[in-house]
């Protein structure tokens, strides 16, 4: 595993276990607490490095919330030794992480997920097949020799046509249609639950590891036994990272049936389902629920063609269809150059700002002019007498403006600063 930078340590140290929690242990950062908890950082002009650094008990002693208390905080990131113990360790099979900031997280889960996709992945194999365009094939672990010869043909199918296969990796349909891309020399995704770290070592895979045809990737520390909420909280990345999902066989519960039903409702992939006549099966429930019917091979085969000719598989009201913009946390504003297209709205890069944020853009273009004073600030900027004092005072304390007396007036400091930076990477 590469050296961590301070940045990352602190992400994992907030965000992750590294062993089976005990009684008494304290609960990592879930990711809706490290959104709240990031983009207060952000707001601050701070990054998680900074927490590391000898100021950040002092930081922290401004966090106030009952769920996420300070305790907690200073908890998690007094893990340090426990956290080289076990990044040697999985080091030693392969094992590597990756934060939103860095280039190679899947765009998907950001752009369709936005801050609630997992602030840090644990992987293993070739990090670019991350963000391939590729095809999710699901299904149950007890599947008949019908299904088994079924989930095998996809998984050649959507090899031959060059797109990734993306499952679960679990036994059954999942690890039969990934072995079958594999076997046909394609690419494959696996998003685990658990057991990444043995499933990085183990001889059927190893080959294709080495030979950068696959990727394991999971939010979940690499040593993490099965759980069912893990389980159950995956689905949704297997069918982010996605172009479209096949299932080959669901049960009325049940991980595929639940994350079937989840992609149905936030629609974020067309969703395709092998027909049977099986009527313990929840695939003619999927098909009546908006799923559509899969009756051959040359079905399959023009939804591939259909992918990669970029044309609507399926017709999708798209003004219906929510779809979250990458929302980087404060390490991403930070370290991560931009990657929006240049067709993104202003709308959309403003989502990544706080209101003082836009305070600082306009008071910078005013004082390039001349200095002002108070009086003079507010009518050029719509705000109270008390929220312009109070953010002045925050932009000299940040030394972003210094202030002169006799008369009092406010002008820019040397703006080669971390601020003026900020707004240009």
């Amino acid at each position: 595993m590469e050296t961590l930078d301070i940045e990352k340590q602190s992400i994992v140290l907030l965000t992750s276990y590294f062993k089976k929690p005990g009684k008494d242990d304290v609960s990592p950062l879930t990711p809706g607490e490290w959104k709240l908890f990031a983009e207060w950082l952000r707001d601050r002009r701070y990054t998680p490095g900074s927490l590391l650094s000898e100021d950040g008990e002092n930081i922290i002693e401004s966090w106030n919330n009952e769920k996420i208390t300070r305790e907690r905080l200073i908890a998690l990131l007094k893990r340090g030794a426990q956290m080289s113990v076990v990044l040697e360790k999985w080091s030693r099979a392969g094992i590597w992480i990756l934060t939103r900031s860095d280039s190679d997280y899947p765009q998907k889960l950001k752009k369709r997920l936005g801050q609630l996709s997992p602030p840090i992945l644990f992987g293993a194999g070739n990090k670019k097949l991350l963000n391939l365009d590729g095809i999710a094939v699901v299904g149950s672990r007890n599947i008949s020799d019908e299904e088994i010869k079924y989930s095998e043909e996809i998984g050649k199918l959507i090899s031959e046509k060059g797109l990734a296969l993306i499952s679960g990796g679990a036994k059954g349909a999942d690890e039969t249609a990934m072995l079958g891309a594999l076997i046909s020399n394609g690419n494959s995704v696996g998003v685990l639950a658990d057991g990444l770290f043995q499933k990085s070592i183990s001889i059927t895979y190893r080959k294709y590891l080495s030979q950068d045809s696959l990727v394991f990737i999971s939010p979940n520390y690499p040593d993490a036994g099965f759980s069912v909420g893990n389980a159950m909280a995956r689905n949704k990345y297997i069918y982010c990272l996605s172009e479209a999902a096949i299932v080959v066989q669901s049960g009325l519960k049940g991980g595929t049936w639940t994350g079937a039903n989840e992609n149905l409702k936030k629609r974020w992939v067309p969703l395709y389902v092998k027909e049977n006549d099986d009527r313990d099966s929840g695939n003619n429930i999927l098909i009546k629920s908006g799923g559509i019917k899969l009756k051959d091979n040359l079905q399959i085969i023009n939804l591939i063609d259909s992918l990669i000719n970029e044309k609507p598989v399926v017709p999708i009201d798209h003004n219906n269809v929510t779809v979250n913009e990458p929302y980087p946390d404060s390490y991403s504003i930070v370290k991560e150059k931009s990657i929006a297209r240049s067709d993104e709205s202003p709308l959309k890069e403003a989502s990544t700002k706080s209101f003082f944020d836009f305070f600082i853009i306009k008071l910078t273009a005013l004082l390039k002019e001349r200095e002002m004073n108070q009086k003079d600030l507010k009518n050029k900027i719509d705000l109270n007498s008390t929220q312009l004092k109070e953010w002045l005072n925050r932009a000299e304390t940040e030394g972003i403006i210094k202030k002169s007396s006799k008369p009092i007036k406010y002008k820019l400091t040397n703006l080669d600063d971390k601020r003026s930076n900020l707004f240009n990477q």
